[in-house]
């Protein structure tokens, strides 16, 4: 049977044994650049506490689709000055691949931001290529 269809009958029989329907991913419609800017830069507009309020209510645990230039890799990680993308383990294999320099594309989920460590955060990222 094809793989496919077995996760799917999976999710289906979970979902009615479990009352519950598998997540549905939520976007942004914002790219890192501008969540940075809105949250982070010193040049924003926004108080504190509205930061605050937005990023629970609009970003935190929406999912993400970017790009960015890597500064540096780590064992389930990379980043560059202004974002840290935690890797979902069944990427970190792909990491050993990624130099520094190199732009790479990742779909993920908004984690948290730093305004005194000056980043944004994504987790659960799924490397989708390079560009």
């Amino acid at each position: 049977m094809d793989k496919k269809i077995i996760i799917m009958i999976t999710l289906l029989l979970t979902s009615l044994l479990f009352g519950c329907a598998p997540e549905e991913k939520v976007y942004v419609q914002d790219d890192l650049n501008s969540i940075h800017s809105k949250f982070v830069s010193v040049g924003s507009d926004l108080t504190d506490l509205q930061k605050d309020t937005y990023w629970e209510n609009d970003y935190k645990n929406k999912w993400i689709k970017d790009s960015i230039k890597v500064e540096f890799v780590g064992n389930n990680y990379f980043s560059s000055p202004k974002f840290l993308i935690y890797v979902a383990s069944s990427d970190r294999g792909k990491l050993v691949n990624i130099n520094k320099g190199d732009t790479i594309s990742f779909e993920g989920r908004l984690s948290a931001y730093s305004y005194w460590n000056d980043y944004v955060e994504v987790k659960e990222a799924v490397i989708i290529g390079r560009g």
